[in-house]
């Protein structure tokens, strides 16, 4: 795992296998630091959506998302490609 702006940072959630990445180390240290103090657990059972995917909380504040790559992210609304 590297640091900065030309790496991608992960930082496991809960005891669960999902992982938050994000290029932005400092982001990443926030969500330890906050996540440390039992600051806002995911609550059992809750359900939401991000853009074209499910997540569920699960125990001790873990969660679990749907991994599909979601249509918007990748086409415009003309069906052309967004990155090539």
């Amino acid at each position: 795992m590297g640091a900065g702006e030309s790496f991608i940072n992960c930082l496991a959630i809960g005891n669960s296998t999902q992982r938050i990445c994000s290029y932005d180390l400092d982001l990443l240290n926030a969500i330890e630091r906050q996540q440390g103090n039992g600051s806002r657990p995911c609550p059992e059972g809750r359900v939401f959506r991000r853009h074209c995917n499910v997540c569920k909380c699960g125990r001790a504040g873990a969660f679990e998302c749907s991994t599909d790559l979601c249509g918007e992210d990748f086409f415009h609304p003309t069906g052309l490609p967004r990155y090539w």
